[in-house]
């Protein structure tokens, strides 16, 4: 069976499904070279030629950049905005904070949106580092 070209729009639409699957379901990049997956697709699109984890890692980068610029075109256009950070310790002792975003739609559903999530550093955990980062990263969202 002949190949379609990963550019056209039923190799797109075929990526497109591949990347969801990824994102979506927390897999790592590598999924798509295992036999199990190549098998399902082979099954599923025997005219898809699946490329390797690399492809994929940059189609998701790619994904990536359109969602921030997306979620940052959304937030410009919202009036007011709650904010929500956590700060956790990971088992292997790293602080992590994430910072969430809580607004309404223009049908006034309420939306959320976790717009970052950062290791801090090991030595800062004091109120003022932690109001830095926070500070930091907030005026990166402008908000």
């Amino acid at each position: 069976m002949k190949k379609v070209d990963l550019d056209s729009a039923r190799g797109r639409a075929v990526t497109a499904r591949i990347i969801s699957i990824i994102i979506e379901d927390l897999h790592p990049y590598e999924i798509v070279s295992v036999e199990g997956f190549k098998k399902m697709i082979s099954y599923l699109a025997p005219d898809y030629p699946l490329a390797s984890s690399k492809y994929y890692a940059s189609k998701i980068n790619d994904t990536h950049v359109l969602a921030l610029s997306r979620l940052q075109e959304i937030l410009g256009t919202v009036p007011t905005v709650a904010v929500t950070a956590n700060l956790w310790t990971s088992q292997a002792s790293h602080s992590h904070l994430g910072i969430t975003t809580h607004f309404l739609d223009e049908q006034w559903k309420q939306v959320t949106r976790l717009i970052d999530c950062m290791e801090l550093p090991g030595d800062q955990h004091t109120a003022a580092d932690i109001a830095a980062a926070l500070k930091e990263r907030l005026q990166h969202w402008h908000l």
